[in-house]
């Protein structure tokens, strides 16, 4: 299975209120074989900067190679004052440094199978 990241708050087209410049932002990632997750980078530019999240629940225990579980991550986002909505983007990288691709254009299947492009939302914000 491939590397696949998702974003679970917020949600699609919430309305976000802005605190002190940023919004929270977290979500879940996951590499199949058994593969650490390593990195997960979160943008909201569209890809022009990416801002590093941290990984806040990594299984610690797992023996080398045998990491079966989620790894759960966060991040205060920083965003500009004249944003009034935004789309924000999430890509992981694991230990093999597979990495998502940015979209489906050349994974697409008519079922959806292994699809793990960039996981993408757009919300709404209020300062």
């Amino acid at each position: 299975m491939p590397v696949i990241s998702a974003i679970c708050k917020p949600e699609q087209s919430e309305i976000i209120k802005v605190i002190n410049g940023k919004i929270n932002v977290k979500g879940y990632a996951w590499s199949g074989g058994g593969r650490k997750i390593i990195r997960v980078d979160v943008t909201n530019d569209q890809g022009e900067t990416w801002y590093t999240a941290n990984l806040d629940a990594e299984d610690n225990n797992a023996k080398v190679g045998r990491y079966w579980s989620w790894t759960l991550w966060s991040i205060d986002l920083p965003v500009k004052k004249e944003l009034k909505e935004m789309e924000i983007w999430t890509k992981a990288v694991d230990a093999s440094y597979n990495v998502q691709p940015e979209n489906i254009k050349n994974i697409w299947n008519l079922r959806g199978f292994l699809c793990n492009a960039y996981h993408k939302i757009k919300v709404k914000l209020e300062h």
